[in-house]
């Protein structure tokens, strides 16, 4: 072989080294990985397997979450469905596929919150005899009680099979299962769960800020923004006096962490609006 042509494969070489090495730069700036689940420790005693729990923790398949009597905790699956527990409630995460995640629930009660964010089809939540499937809304559920918040959940209780919409719901009454209209003892109780969602979620976004530090500075650097600013920016945002698509449109990359954030503003938004018209209902026709 000529020396040319050790010259030219050489060449070669260094040049898809180096196209290589910026794909994997550009990768690390504009992609955001999402995580399988992770738990965040609200209050309490939070155990994972037994141990106590450290917030953020990673969760894997088959692993068990117990809220103690003042525990309270939420466990995100990929970064789109929230399981919120109550104290003295226990999961088992049965099935960690992402199309299609499945939880078992030991007792106490959960608050379920289906954001679509990040690719989950749909998800299920086994607790006795019943079986509680959803593709996109929030709901509460006990043993005895399903209460829906957004949306339609598909429930089946004991042989029985109900569709469940906003504001219902299928409750053990005299030892028959029923469905019937949200009372305002149980409307007040879809408020809070809608805005421990929200809280949740602010949460999510902070944490998409903070792996998307770069970008973050970049854009407060093309905007003159400081921290204070930017948080206004989405302060407002949520309250729909901004436009989130601003922060996507002027990013200096296309960048999927970006846009995270932009859906966890719109569904902010979309969380404020619900609890507002829960709470318009209560004043205007109390139960």
């Amino acid at each position: 072989m000529g020396a040319g042509k050790k010259v030219l494969i050489g060449f070669g070489i260094f040049a898809l080294l180096a196209v290589i090495a910026v794909f994997f730069v550009y990768k690390s700036i504009t992609g955001s990985a999402t995580v399988t689940a992770q738990i965040n420790v609200e209050s309490g005693q939070v155990l994972v397997n037994g141990q106590a729990a450290a917030d953020g923790t990673r969760l894997k398949q088959g692993d068990v979450i117990e809220t103690g009597a003042d525990g309270q905790a939420t466990v995100i699956l990929y970064e789109s469905v929230l399981v919120s527990l109550e104290p003295g409630t226990k999961i088992t995460l049965d099935d960690l596929t992402r199309q299609h995640p499945q939880v078992t629930q030991d007792g106490g009660e959960t608050w379920s919150k289906f954001t679509k964010l990040s690719g989950v089809e749909e998800y299920s939540v086994k607790i006795g005899n019943s079986v509680a499937s959803v593709r996109g809304t929030a709901f509460g559920i006990s043993k005895d009680k399903l209460i829906v918040g957004e949306g339609n959940v598909g429930y089946d209780s004991d042989g029985e099979s109900f569709e469940a919409g906003e504001d219902e719901v299928v409750v053990n009454e005299n030892g028959k299962r029923v469905k019937r209209i949200a009372n305002a003892e149980e409307r007040a109780k879809i408020a809070k769960g809608l805005e421990r969602s929200l809280q949740r979620i602010k949460h999510m976004r902070e944490l998409e800020l903070a792996k998307n530090k770069f970008l973050i500075n970049r854009l407060k650097a093309a905007k003159g923004w400081n921290n204070e600013e930017i948080k206004k920016f989405l302060e407002n945002a949520d309250e729909g006096k901004e436009n989130i698509d601003d922060l996507v449109n002027q990013s200096p990359v296309k960048a999927e962490g970006i846009q995270k954030i932009a859906d966890h503003t719109r569904e902010i938004r979309k969380l404020r609006d619900r609890i507002r018209q829960l709470q318009n209902l209560s004043v205007s026709s109390p139960l």
